[in-house]
């Protein structure tokens, strides 16, 4: 069973997730950042939204500012719109030269 890694729904089966496995260069750069998962899972309603750059950034950003402000963060509106920027510009398509 499965548990989704964006919304937190758990124990779903296989057939409703995807599971996206990293590469060792990904697995080497999530360890710089304290964590070295092997695998990412979201369930498929996730996934989809995540395909998305706005959808997927905003999602993330919602979820992000639940966390923050369960962990008592008092800035966690400020930090989650930061990331939610930094998301937006790295889905931006490259320029054309």
């Amino acid at each position: 069973m499965f548990d989704c890694g964006v919304c937190g729904k758990k124990d779903l089966s296989k057939q409703e997730v995807i599971v996206l496995h990293l590469t060792e260069a990904e697995k080497a750069l999530a360890r710089k950042s304290g964590k070295a998962p092997d695998e990412y899972v979201y369930c498929k309603p996730c996934h989809r939204i995540l395909q998305t750059p706005l959808a997927g950034a905003e999602l993330i950003k919602g979820t992000l500012v639940v966390n923050l402000k369960a962990a008592g963060v008092p800035n966690a509106e400020e930090m989650a719109d930061k990331y939610f920027r930094f998301l937006l510009k790295r889905a931006a398509p490259e320029p054309l030269s």
